[in-house]
């Protein structure tokens, strides 16, 4: 176990992807049950939660106990139970999790939708604004863009409704239907190759990001000091540039010649000043001493993040969902050296990782501070962690100018580069 890390809950509490894929195999199973007309996920899954503590689905039927049996017999299910209201029910998992079902007749699927999804607040605001219209919220009709309509506002997308100050700002007249989207993204940032800890070659790692309609494809290994996952020296990095020159005539994807350097104790980037000039782009991590206390914490971060040239801020607070805790440190002091940097900060769509999080993306959003959705891949199917990159950047409300990464291949670079060859 890495050093700060700890044991995490299990059963109840899981990771996001985890979350996901065990709720897209619920709902395969839903589907199946011929009085089922449609399933939706919903709960803390649809808005991209790091950490899921109840499954939840919505389905549509109009013959309850038929589906309640159907998804009794699910060999991850192990009983069905009475929920705490009427169109309810509660199955217990066999690994101990819960599953909530809620059923609804289609006119009023809508409303039950937002029910399920929203957080507590957001549904609560959502009854008031009800109320005082003379309505109840879930005796509304239609799909759920026609039950905010009905309330006078835009339909919301499931990533904010979490009762922070969303039904004010969408009351005010602010729509969200332009957040970043998967569709958005130009290119992987963060990506690691067989150099280094990855699992498949530049190659690979290029036909994937094309596969993926991607535009580029940096490559960011990490750095001599990482030795414990197989960091590379001066030497193995221009090995490595000779051969990204020799594969991208056979590409169209753009490779970009990075580095993943370890912020070092004092605060320095694991970075070989030879090879700076050269790079086109660094991403600057912490990847030891997370226990560190708040002054020297802060000092190391402040430090790097004023070194003299752009770099990308790699997992800002080195938190493992479930495993290890944000380390510890002054955030804002650190913003404002990102501020003065020059920098960006990195959202890491690894499941594990899933850093920084929403509310100090936002934080760091209300300082002009730009940033990069990473996959932090290590092979070449975790490019997918884009996604997951995309549902937290939209949970904090970005739009694709916050982005580098939605910007054209040679903007990117231009923005990105660490020293300017202006």
């Amino acid at each position: 176990m890495d050093e700060g890390e700890h044991e995490g809950s299990s059963g109840a509490r899981r990771l996001l992807d985890d979350a996901r894929r065990l709720t897209t195999t619920l709902v395969e199973h839903v589907r199946l049950a011929p009085e089922v007309r449609v399933v939706h996920p919903a709960g803390a899954t649809r808005r991209w939660l790091e950490i899921v503590e109840e499954l939840s689905l919505v389905i549509v039927t109009e013959q309850t106990a038929a589906v309640r049996a159907h998804v009794a017999r699910h060999p991850l299910v192990a009983e069905v139970a009475d929920g705490d209201r009427a169109d309810v029910a509660l199955a217990r998992l066999t690994d101990g999790g819960t599953l909530r079902l809620w059923f609804t007749p289609a006119k009023r699927s809508g409303a039950t939708q937002i029910v399920a999804t929203g957080s507590p607040a957001h549904v609560a605001g959502l009854r008031a604004r009800a109320a005082a219209a003379g309505r109840d919220l879930e005796a509304i009709e239609g799909l759920e863009g026609a039950v905010y309509a009905a309330l006078g506002l835009p339909w919301l997308p499931p990533e904010i409704r979490d009762g922070d100050d969303e039904l004010t700002r969408a009351a005010a007249g602010e729509r969200f239907d332009d957040l970043v989207t998967i569709a958005d993204i130009t290119g992987a940032v963060h990506c690691h190759t067989v150099y280094s800890d990855g699992k498949n070659t530049i190659r690979q790692m290029a036909e994937a990001a094309g596969e993926r309609g991607l535009a580029f494809l940096t490559i960011t290994d990490h750095s001599k000091a990482a030795h414990y996952a197989g960091g590379i020296d001066d030497a193995k990095l221009r090995e490595q540039w000779r051969e990204i020159e020799r594969l991208q005539p056979g590409t169209e994807v753009r490779l970009v010649r990075g580095t993943e350097a370890d912020i070092l104790a004092d605060g320095s980037l694991d970075v070989p000043a030879p090879a700076l000039p050269e790079l086109e782009l660094v991403i600057a991590s912490v990847h030891t001493r997370h226990k560190l206390d708040q002054d020297g914490m802060t000092r190391r971060l402040v430090t790097a993040m004023r070194q003299p040239f752009f770099k990308v801020w790699g997992h800002a607070l080195g938190r493992m969902v479930l495993r290890r805790d944000p380390i510890d440190v002054r955030f804002e002091e650190v913003l404002d050296a990102v501020v003065e940097g020059p920098a960006a900060i990195e959202i890491n769509g690894d499941p594990n990782r899933l850093d920084l999080d929403p509310v100090r993306v936002r934080q760091a959003h209300a300082r002009g501070v730009r940033f990069v959705l990473s996959s932090d891949a290590h092979a070449a199917g975790e490019l997918d962690y884009l996604e997951n990159a995309v549902a937290m950047a939209r949970r904090a409300r970005l739009r694709p100018a916050d982005i580098l990464n939605t910007l054209p291949p040679d903007e990117f670079l231009a923005a990105v580069r660490p020293v300017s060859h202006r």
